[in-house]
């Protein structure tokens, strides 16, 4: 009964301590380099990754196999003859494609993560037409002043035209753009497979949506202040998607339904109390129970019937037929017995015999290793049980806590494994791929989480070692969550903003090494003109100073020759000198 009260206590603590977290994942968003917060113009974006020029191989590799895909020729271009043909079939087909500029500009070639970065977007004419082909369920006031659901058709164009927004790209909501420019980008296709998820599998291209930060932001709040309002679930619809709508749609109201069970669970805490662990009220709570979750379960499928006439899903899969097979399909090409039209198809015999004689031997071998690590736990438990000193510790409790942290362990190394398996069954539709997987999944994750307890109830009939058993699990379980659900998200956003910041930092760095030498250069510059302009005045002044020589030795040469007498008395006296000095020194030499 402990473990009840640490379960509403434990939701309590998980909600107070994803409340810190919020200012730091709103600085994230706010400080990425390539944050997701769309214009009004913008949709979807298509990221091309960056070429390894200094890997030629890799390089070549990376653009035979685009080439392949894409089906163009190897030789011409290579990857850039991918992107021409790419941009050139998706204009063709309306959409409106901008070449964004590189934010890394200051970055160093190396450190480049794309090659290029494309915005889509659609206009009005191009939207309407894409969504008549899907057949397009949209709300609309119908003639009777009645609001329904109509398939937006030529049939329809005078009666949407009424609507809010009409003739304008803001006709459809954020998620229904984002859907018909995904379905278009998917026309797109060679040898009838579709080109751009082939390339996002190749780890050629990301295609990304686009968010609104504001209106976002917004929607969060919203289903914190009143989780499950009819508001707030249409808005997650608009924007969002169906998908993630009734998700916060079953978990507000899975929220609102577990009040009763806790309250009972309180009380039986209390008189399980005075009675010693054995309240007579136990079977009575037991069978509350099971026709709570009976109440539970109709009166969730009312609400969600009731949200699929609403948000006009409730015949989505029957729709899903007539749309393109999932990108991850594969078969053979085939005439189509209903539109007469070349389409990939699958034998289905082919796939029921993956799925009953590989993946379900597969999910039962996993199940027999869960089970070996039960009864392996059990037995370290039953051993440590032996000794007086375990038994009177907490190293009592460790086999059950190892078990504990290993069901998750377990659960997300088959999470994989039934990823895996349901691919390769390969299925047509997204409706069925996923409903395959959710079974994998909710078969593993039940009989997993709950084979000890049954073990020990029906085998065991240990009743103390059982309330142990769930005490630790509920505890160590709590924990966990709160570890993965809040703990995991608060250093992933942590991490991206270290990241950010560091990115930041590195072009705050070049561009301070940029302005730096440029303003060496400067320098430099201003220098070497000061020192020519130096140098052109010495050469100034040296020749004018060579001129003044020059003239000096023309004026004496013209004094000169004008007295010729005085020359020539000049001349010998000074060869007397020269002699008498000779003379001397012959003498003197004697």
């Amino acid at each position: 009964m402990k473990s009840r009260v640490i379960t509403l206590f434990g939701g309590l603590a998980t909600a107070l301590a994803t409340m810190p977290i919020m200012d730091d994942i709103q600085k994230f968003y706010k400080t990425t380099m390539l944050k997701q917060s769309s214009d009004a113009n913008t949709d979807m974006i298509l990221l091309w990754k960056k070429i390894p020029k200094n890997n030629a191989e890799k390089a070549k590799k990376m653009a035979k196999k685009a080439a392949r895909i894409a089906g163009t020729d190897e030789s011409k271009g290579g990857l850039e003859a991918v992107m021409w043909n790419l941009r050139r079939r998706l204009t063709n087909l309306g959409i409106e494609i901008f070449v964004a500029e590189d934010d890394e500009k200051v970055l160093p070639e190396k450190e480049k993560k794309y090659e290029a970065i494309w915005l889509l977007s659609a206009p009005f004419e191009v939207l309407y037409r894409t969504a008549e082909s899907m057949e397009l369920h949209k709300a609309c006031m119908g003639q009777h002043g009645r609001k329904g659901f109509y398939i937006v058709s030529l049939k329809t164009y005078r009666l949407f035209s009424q609507c809010p927004g009409f003739g304008t790209r803001y006709f459809f909501s954020s998620s229904e753009r984002q859907r018909l420019v995904s379905r278009l980008v998917m026309k797109v296709k060679n040898d009838l497979r579709a080109v751009v998820p082939q390339l996002v599998s190749a780890d050629i291209l990301e295609m990304v949506p686009l968010h609104n930060a504001a209106f976002r932001n917004n929607i969060l709040w919203q289903h914190i202040i009143s989780p499950g309002s009819l508001g707030s679930l249409d808005k997650t619809a608009e924007y969002f998607g169906t998908e993630f709508a009734f998700y916060l749609a079953w978990l507000a109201h899975y929220t609102q339904w577990l009040m009763f069970p806790a309250v009972l669970g309180i009380g039986l805490f209390i008189t399980d109390y005075n009675f010693y662990g054995m309240s007579p009220y136990s079977i009575m709570f037991a069978m509350l129970m099971c026709v709570w979750m009976a109440f539970y379960l109709s009166f969730w499928t009312r609400r969600c019937n009731f949200l699929k006439v609403r948000w006009g899903v409730l015949d989505f899969k029957d729709r899903e037929v007539l749309d393109e097979p999932r990108p991850g399909f594969k078969g053979f090409v085939r005439t189509s017995p209903v539109t007469n039209k070349p389409e990939i198809h699958s034998k289905g015999s082919k796939r029921y015999f993956k799925m009953y004689m590989v993946s379900l031997p597969l999910t039962i071998g996993c199940l027999y290793f869960a089970f070996l690590t039960m009864t392996f736990t059990l037995a370290l438990q039953d051993y440590c049980q032996e000794f007086y000193l375990c038994r009177a510790s907490p190293l009592a409790y460790m086999p059950s806590i190892l078990y504990s942290v290993s069901i998750p362990v377990l659960d997300m190394a088959y999470k994989f494994v039934a990823e895996a398996l349901t691919s390769w069954e390969n299925h047509k539709t997204h409706s069925a791929h996923i409903d395959a997987l959710i079974i994998k999944r909710t078969c593993f994750y039940f009989i997993n989480n709950n084979l000890s307890l049954f073990y020990i109830f029906f085998w065991l009939r240990d009743l103390p070692r059982l309330r142990r058993q769930l005490q630790t699990l509920m505890i160590t379980t709590q924990l966990m969550s709160i570890l993965v659900e809040v703990g995991l998200p608060y250093f992933q956003a942590k991490y991206a903003l270290f990241q950010a910041e560091q990115l930041n930092k590195k072009k705050n760095k070049k561009k301070n090494k940029n302005n730096k030498n440029m303003k060496t250069k400067t320098k430099m510059k201003d220098s070497e003109h000061e020192e020519a302009v130096k140098g052109d005045n010495d050469d100034a002044v040296e020749k004018n100073n060579n001129r003044e020589t020059d003239l000096g030795d023309k004026s004496q040469t013209k004094r000169a020759s004008s007295f010729p007498g005085e020359q020539t008395n000049q001349t010998g006296e000074a060869v007397a000198e020269v002699a008498a000095a000779a003379a001397g020194g012959g003498g003197g030499g004697e």
